[in-house]
């Protein structure tokens, strides 16, 4: 699986690039293949054409040299491209076309290789800059045993020098990438747990009102639409998220790790599993009864609220310990995400 790097710019307008009447405004649409929606909030880049950040919607616009007949993108770390098969796609004729790049979450796990894997080639030039450190030394001493007319050595001493520089910039070039993916996995828990979140209260909010779902068909919709988009937060939250606990593990630390899983288990056992879930039968059964015609429309509204009063009870006070861990993890990793 190829992982596509970040590229690092300062975005220009094209009045400062391109003469006026020379560019092209390339549209460009980036979309998550399995959400369905845009990847908003992230930048993207054309090599080496220009930078820009994509909107809510996944759009981003980056001016180009008219006549332009190629371009590659390069999409944020943590995302890969699965359609087209490759970056590099031909400019339209039109700019009013928007060119659409599907991509997907690279799974933790494949990250974490990543990782490793630039971890290596970081150790591996640093070992370089040392050796030549090393040798850099013995012919700068050599060389001050000599006449100044003998100039090989110097030439050598001046070769390695510019050899221990690009070492030790490879060095920091690795540096920043590794940064970059470990602002990638703090993005992807922190969003994960937001929408989460998120879902939660909303559900919250519609259980207050749930005697109305008994009554009006559009509340009853609104409801069940309230109880999607929790199911689609919560499996995001569970997805992966014992493989992010072991990435916290190595690239932060042990107890950061652990408090992240307590975290996953505040959200989802003594959140979902033992509030939410029991509705399937408290209320949600009841609804179906109610609309199906199965159940008396009084007697099933009346027991369903009594449960709901229970379950909101008892949800208001597992979100307060979901927010108060969240933050003290958020808090961990934030202090500790690009060093």
């Amino acid at each position: 699986m190829k992982f596509i790097s970040v590229f690092v710019g300062v975005l220009l307008s094209g009045q400062f690039l391109f003469g006026q009447g020379e560019v092209f405004h390339l549209n460009i649409q980036v979309i998550d293949s399995k959400t369905k929606t845009g990847v908003s909030k992230k930048g993207i880049s054309l090599l080496p054409l220009g930078v820009g950040t994509t909107d809510s919607d996944g759009r981003a616009v980056i001016t180009i040299p008219k006549n332009t007949k190629m371009v590659e993108l390069n999409v944020p770390p943590g995302f890969e491209i699965v359609d087209p098969p490759g970056p590099i796609l031909p400019v339209p004729a039109s700019e009013d076309v928007v060119i659409k790049f599907w991509v997907n979450e690279i799974q933790a796990r494949m990250m974490a290789e990543e990782i490793d894997r630039l971890k290596q080639e970081k150790d591996n030039a640093a070992a370089l800059a040392s050796s030549l450190e090393l040798k850099n030394r013995l012919l700068e001493s050599q060389i001050s045993h000599l006449s100044e007319e003998n100039v090989t050595l110097q030439d050598s001493v001046k070769a390695i020098s510019k050899q221990i520089e690009a070492a030790h910039h490879q060095v920091s070039a690795i540096d920043q990438e590794i940064g970059q993916y470990r602002l990638a996995f703090y993005d992807k828990i922190s969003n994960n747990y937001q929408k989460f979140l998120n879902a939660l209260l909303d559900m919250q909010e519609a259980l207050k009102h749930v005697s109305q779902a008994f009554i009006q068909e559009g509340d009853l919709r609104n409801f069940n639409d309230r109880i999607t988009a929790l199911n689609q937060a919560r499996n995001s939250m569970h997805e992966d998220h014992l493989a992010n606990v072991k990435v916290v593990e190595k690239y932060w630390s042990k107890e950061t790790s652990i408090k992240l899983m307590g975290l996953y288990d505040q959200a989802l056992h003594n959140t979902y599993d033992d509030v939410i879930l029991p509705l399937n039968n408290d209320l949600i059964a009841k609804l179906n009864a109610t609309w199906n015609g199965n159940k008396p429309r009084i007697f099933a509204q009346r027991k369903a609220v009594k449960h709901t009063k229970e379950a909101l009870k008892n949800l208001q006070q597992e979100i307060q310990n979901l927010r108060t861990q969240a933050s003290e993890v958020l808090k961990l990793l934030e202090l500790d995400k690009s060093s």
